[in-house]
């Protein structure tokens, strides 16, 4: 099923109201995140395309997982769990791919899962407009000869399909700066001048020694006269 671009695309929350844009970024910021640990983890000599795509897709997913696990994220729920996962946002199910997101090429996996099948059958029979189907698209780039360095910044994409066809869509665009441990702040240095040896008192080291001389008391120098 090849992808088919519209030529007006509306923001997801305006075809599903119950896609708070707010959930959405919350997704898009944990995922980002983790494609920054995930290009620290790589290791070039052990690596290679199939090993990083495997950690892309994997770690997407557990990151999901761990979210759904938090109640810091109550919106977040899981429908089907391990490979094909289907998570929920507020009740909405999407499924996360990697791939491109200019240039898709996965196209089997922008087709209805089951889990998604069963909710688009509710609408076949009602007044209600037509249920899309959502795909949250991660596009991680990093290459293999220079593993330290993203060769862009992740692009996550969420797109909401009507059979082949985007007819929603939303780029996550906040940039997201990976957490960089700093050294401690040094204490602004006061200037000090420089210490200086103590000279030796020349007026002691050149003084000739002096005679002590007893002081006496009066009564002692009468005493001594009278003898």
């Amino acid at each position: 099923m090849a992808i088919m671009q519209s030529d007006f695309q509306s923001m997801p929350w305006d075809f599903e109201p119950t896609l708070n844009k707010s959930d959405v970024d919350v997704v898009m910021q944990q995922l980002t995140k983790a494609c920054f640990e995930l290009k620290d983890s790589i290791n070039s000599k052990y690596d290679d395309a199939w090993t990083i795509g495997t950690k892309k897709y994997g770690w997407a997913l557990n990151v999901i997982e761990r979210m759904a696990l938090s109640s810091k994220y109550p919106s977040i729920t899981i429908g089907k769990s391990g490979l094909g996962q289907v998570f929920k946002i507020n009740s909405v199910p999407v499924s996360i791919v990697t791939d491109d997101v200019h240039n898709p090429r996965k196209h089997r996996r922008y087709m209805p899962s089951e889990v998604e099948q069963e909710q688009l059958s509710l609408f076949e029979d009602s007044d209600l407009p037509r249920a899309l189907v959502w795909r949250l698209i991660l596009d991680m780039k990093v290459s293999i000869s220079n593993a330290n360095d993203l060769e862009s910044l992740p692009k996550i994409k969420l797109i909401g399909l009507d059979d082949n066809k985007v007819v929603a869509s939303y780029t996550y665009d906040d940039v997201v700066v990976p957490v960089v441990v700093n050294s401690p702040l040094r204490e602004e240095s006061v200037e000090q001048l420089p210490v200086q040896q103590a000279e030796p008192l020349l007026e002691e080291s050149k003084a000739k020694p002096v005679k002590l001389v007893r002081r006496v008391r009066k009564n002692e120098e009468k005493e001594s006269k009278g003898q």
